[in-house]
């Protein structure tokens, strides 16, 4: 992602904003850079399912809601078996997890979520 910054040309202003070069007195969590954008990723990845299947879980946006909950977990637990380069976190797991379940709390209604299994 770094690189389509220095391709929009916002890399330095990223760069010290990461470093937190640009305003001393705030200090951003490591957490939230990063943790949080893979499990915001995930979050987003599933709002567009459940938007895509007008909120109804059905044996198709199952499937997709699966599918996206294994790649999402599966890069972080692939981490901690060796499966992928990366460093295992258990924040990053932990957000992960709630990231997959937060789009089914956003609903006005959770009635509005249709079972169908046709």
């Amino acid at each position: 992602m770094f690189n389509w910054f220095k391709k929009l040309g916002v890399y330095n202003e990223i760069k010290i904003i990461r470093n937190n070069n640009g305003v001393k007195s705030i200090k951003i969590p490591e957490w939230i850079i990063y943790s949080l954008p893979d499990a915001l990723w995930l979050i987003s990845l599933n709002f567009i399912i459940l938007i895509f299947w007008k909120f109804k879980i059905n044996k198709h946006s199952i499937i997709w809601i699966i599918i996206n909950t294994i790649i999402g977990l599966y890069s972080e637990i692939g981490q901690y078996l060796k499966i992928i380069p990366g460093t295992f976190d258990k924040i990053d797991l932990l957000l992960l997890i709630i990231a997959i379940i937060i789009p089914f709390f956003f609903l006005k209604n959770l009635k509005s979520i249709k079972y169908e299994i046709n």
